[in-house]
């Protein structure tokens, strides 16, 4: 019979019964191809990430901005610029300058008005970076109502949400230090405005398309600046949306679009995108579920970060233990993991901005500054550990016997020479002259695998090389195919088949 053609582009789907399926794609994003191909789907390898200035075992990266095309990072207990140098000949340097100290260790709330950097450690201090005269003020203006949970900026103004009661506050116009340093204008009282829409707690603020949303727990309110003093924010036409939001870190702008993870009265967490008048889930009741598992506390902590690449945009969201990546044209989810110590460990990227014509990434391990490289296919000098599972495939409850299992990939794709990589852990050794892939199954609903067996993706030039496994036994209900591949290579899978005989 001819051979049957196994999808390995679904992306992320694991059922809360693993027999019906626990289909995995780690370090793999589906790719859908336009015009006539070989296959209607296939899976490239997510990018690696070059070093561009170091950093330190003990620091990670809590957030980052980028204000007057200068990236600035909160490293550590540091809020750190990142400044690039070219010399005579042509060679870019990247060094970052220490500004001040930051308080507390968690995530950071950040905005700019082009020539300051608002930092606000929720439920701490605030802190404004004044590029004019290279000061860092903490903000103790006697009228600054805080302390603030987040901060945005709109239409001149810093706008803060508070750790209680239902008001945020904004700065005045043009200018967030305040007086309470000795310099700076003033804050006002009455400069506040309340949503009071809903008696759901406000979490977070986010500025859009020229409209100030403040997220509550349950609801969002919408607002724009009517230009009156004081509180210069009204509601706009009274806008309430019955969906509120439960990560405050999670909201993440890409596209024409923002999203956040979030829920509503009595119902379990999603994650949303705003459609212009309203939101719309993007989640798979796979991703429901997977979010669904995690504590309070664990929801509470997730954050998100997106970059562009070919005019789609990838969209992540940090869990404890792994990154969900939504892909915007194919509105399909894949995972990222980091590898450390010899293990899968969460995704080590904390943060992404654009500047200086790269991706530029902060780091969760070491709070180095990194970028991100389409071409490079190690995390700085760490392999990346690329693992797809498939459904579970049968012969309509009759025993399957296997003739072979083909993984069509883009083979010749080995380096001469090799490539110097840490496999987690130790000195580096040459790999990638002859990449490898590995194959397992499982026969009890992935359960259990069994030893893996290897097959050659072709040295340098050796293109017509076929990755292929014989011989691999037959099976009385179903199997689930598992593929890993940790080589510093190009990865591309263009499609999985089995012969199935008898």
């Amino acid at each position: 019979m001819p051979k049957t053609q196994i999808p390995i582009a679904n992306g992320f789907y694991q059922s809360a019964s693993l027999p019906i399926s626990a289909q995995r794609c780690i370090n793999w994003y589906p790719n859908i191809p336009q015009g006539d191909t070989v296959t209607n789907a296939n899976l490239f390898g997510t990018p690696g990430i070059e070093q561009l200035a170091s950093g330190s075992p003990i620091k990670s990266t809590r957030g980052a901005i980028v204000s007057a095309s200068i990236p600035y990072f909160v490293v550590g207990d540091e809020l750190r610029k990142l400044i690039s140098s070219i010399d005579s000949e042509g060679i870019e340097t990247f060094t970052t300058v220490s500004l001040g100290n930051i308080s507390g260790s968690g995530r950071v709330s950040m905005a700019d008005n082009g020539s300051q950097v608002c930092v606000v450690v929720p439920g701490g201090l605030s802190y404004i970076w004044d590029e004019s005269d290279r000061k860092l003020y903490t903000i103790t203006d006697p009228a600054f109502d805080g302390p603030a949970d987040s901060v945005v900026y709109i239409d001149g103004f810093f706008v803060f949400t508070t750790s209680t009661g239902k008001k945020f506050i904004n700065s005045p116009l043009n200018d967030g230090r305040g007086a309470g340093n000795g310099t700076g204008v003033a804050y006002d009282a009455l400069d506040f405005s309340v949503a009071e829409g809903d008696p759901d707690q406000i979490r977070a603020g986010h500025s859009f398309g020229g409209r100030l949303f403040i997220l509550g727990s349950e609801t969002t309110q919408v607002f724009v600046n009517i230009g009156r003093t004081p509180a210069p924010f009204q509601t706009y036409n009274k806008t309430l949306y019955t969906t509120g939001i439960s990560a405050p870190n999670s909201i993440i702008d890409f596209g024409d679009t923002f999203a956040f993870v979030g829920a509503g009265v009595n119902e379990s967490p999603s994650i949303y995108a705003f459609t212009g008048n309203g939101f719309k889930k993007i989640s798979t009741t796979a991703i429901d579920n997977v979010l669904n598992e995690l504590t309070a506390a664990e929801l509470s902590s997730v954050y998100s970060w997106s970059y562009g690449k070919d005019g789609a945009f990838f969209v992540g969201f940090q869990l404890p233990d792994t990154c969900l990546v939504y892909e915007s044209i194919t509105g399909l989810w894949h995972e990222r993991l980091s590898y450390s110590n010899k293990k899968d460990i969460p995704y080590r990227v904390a943060a992404i901005i654009t500047a200086y014509g790269r991706t530029i990434v902060g780091d969760n391990l070491d709070g180095r500054i990194g970028a991100i490289q389409n071409d490079l296919f190690t995390e700085y000098d760490t392999i990346i550990r690329r693992v797809v599972t498939t459904k579970p495939f049968d012969n309509l409850g009759n025993r399957v016997f296997l003739s072979s299992i083909e993984a069509v990939m883009e083979t010749g794709v080995g380096v001469s020479g090799g490539v110097p990589v840490a496999f987690g852990g130790g000195s580096s050794v040459d790999v990638g002259q002859d990449p490898m892939m590995m194959m397992e199954y499982s026969d009890d609903g992935s359960r259990s695998f069994g030893n893996g067996r290897f097959r050659s993706l072709g040295k340098v030039g050796e293109y017509n090389r076929r990755v292929i496994w014989r011989r691999v036994n037959s099976f009385p209900r179903s199997r689930v195919l598992r593929f890993v591949f940790s080589e510093p290579v190009k990865p591309v899978f263009i499609k999985l088949e089995v012969d199935i005989v008898g």
